[in-house]
């Protein structure tokens, strides 16, 4: 109940500074859900020094400062503080930024605009000084009453804490900044706070952030940092999945035009997942990493199937897709480094549809499975020998006979399918027999056809 009181009154203190600080500050620069944050804060750092004022005032007046002059000193010596104070913060912070964008990614610097104890940290100096520009008012050779005295003690105090908490700022920043894992929880730590008020601003650049870290750990080939990045972007997805749940409005963001986008985490994450995932195979890293990445992709869209999120499936859908079929897979003519488990996700992902959203959904994962599957067999499979591709057991197992495949062979002819696929479709040859030299065609044709094929033995042979 007292926390509740407590909540209520610096919500009703924090009016005032929400208006002060929406004046200040466009949405553009912070946006509102950051500015209404920062308001309470500085509501709640306000409220707490003015009961420390009331306490010198009120109930133990014999501490406070003997003499007029007190108020003066106070005057002359605080602002000099607070500059100094300023400095150091602002120092701290190019260190900061130049130590983020050199290890993780350029997006990097951004936290420190929308990170939370950052904003803190700056707002306390500017309330100080403000409140020392109105004590500077009263002149040290007038008669000063026992409130003032209490005014100029507690600014005094607060300075003090304000910089003993600046002095640790820089450490903190820097452990936060230096170690991959302490990086991702920062970046992640505030997500679900900012979506459960709509402040969608102030998280969909962390998106960004991660992806830039994932590509760089790609490119170094950097294992604990591609997991790093990886479990960030998870822990990102698990805190949107919570707030959606509570405040449906966290999954539509208005970009710059204006036109708002309904699962917006879908647009961001999956390219930044399908370019890591082709850099992965182009650089032939770890192949333990670069299914890392094919999981994850699948853990996104089943996690938005069982969350009802259509959309963020869709997306991954197309991701894993594009991945399975990615052009980096080939070396040189007649040799592929084929990514299998993309294919393997993509049945994940049918099986995902058809439990948690509908015909249609699971009918575009399924159409999309064949073609990857057709694709990697009769287009970048001119040295594959196998009768099957290698997750073709594994994918069956998954789909299960429950799947609508004949809803996904009437999808894959649609016009918008093929037109959308049109370059892996067409790029899809005959089906030819490697037991005979020169490989001879079977009869079984490419294109559209190979995938109605596949797809017409799936059925067949599904468990």
């Amino acid at each position: 109940m007292f926390r509740q009181v407590g909540a209520a009154i610096q919500t009703l203190v924090s009016l005032p500074f929400l208006g002060i600080f929406g004046w200040l500050f466009r949405p553009s620069d912070l946006g509102s859900g950051q500015v209404v944050l920062l308001s309470a804060y500085v509501a709640g750092f306000v409220l707490k020094w003015s009961l420390v004022w009331a306490a010198f005032a009120f109930l133990a007046p014999d501490c406070l400062l003997p003499g007029e002059s007190a108020v003066g000193t106070t005057a002359e010596v605080l602002p000099a503080l607070i500059v100094s104070i300023f400095v150091f913060i602002l120092g701290s912070f190019f260190v900061v930024t130049q130590l983020a964008t050199t290890i993780h990614s350029n997006r990097s610097s951004l936290i420190l605009l929308y990170d939370q104890n950052v904003q803190h940290a700056v707002a306390r100096p500017l309330v100080i000084a403000i409140s020392t520009l109105a004590l500077a008012m009263f002149r040290p050779e007038e008669q000063v009453d026992t409130a003032v005295a209490a005014f100029a003690v507690t600014l005094m105090l607060a300075t003090a804490f304000t910089l003993l908490g600046s002095a640790a700022l820089l450490p903190s920043l820097i452990s936060r900044v230096t170690a991959p894992r302490n990086f991702a929880l920062w970046l992640v730590e505030p997500v679900e706070g900012f979506l459960s008020i709509g402040a969608t601003e102030g998280v969909v650049w962390r998106v960004g952030a991660l992806g830039e870290m994932l590509k760089r750990g790609v490119r170094n080939g950097d294992s604990l940092q591609i997991r790093t990045a990886l479990g960030g972007l998870q822990g990102l997805h698990a805190a949107y999945l919570e707030a959606s749940a509570a405040n449906p409005s966290a999954r539509i963001h208005h970009y710059d035009d204006g036109s708002p986008v309904m699962g917006w985490l879908g647009d961001e994450i999956v390219p930044a997942l399908v370019s890591s995932g082709q850099d992965a195979v182009a650089l032939d890293i770890a192949n333990e990493d670069g299914n890392l990445i094919a999981n994850t992709l699948a853990g996104f869209g089943a996690k938005s199937a069982e969350a009802d999120h259509r959309e963020e499936f869709m997306r991954a859908v197309t991701g894993l897709t594009e991945l399975a079929t990615c052009t980096q897979q080939m070396r040189i003519p007649g040799l592929a480094n084929h990514i299998a488990e993309p294919v393997y996700g993509l049945a994940v992902l049918v099986e995902s549809a058809t439990r948690h959203l509908d015909e249609e959904a699971a009918a575009h994962a399924l159409a999309t499975w064949s073609l990857s599957v057709a694709y990697a067999m009769r287009h970048l499979g001119g040295n594959v020998v196998a009768a099957r591709h290698s997750q073709w057991a594994h994918s069956l197992r998954r789909i299960g006979k429950g799947a609508p495949f004949g809803s996904a062979a009437k999808l894959a002819q649609s016009q918008a399918f093929q037109q959308f696929w049109t370059n892996k479709i067409t790029g899809i040859g005959a089906e030819l027999n490697f037991a005979r030299t020169p490989p001879q065609p079977t009869g079984r044709k490419g294109g559209l056809a190979a995938l109605l094929d596949t797809l017409k033995d799936a059925e067949k042979e599904v468990p």
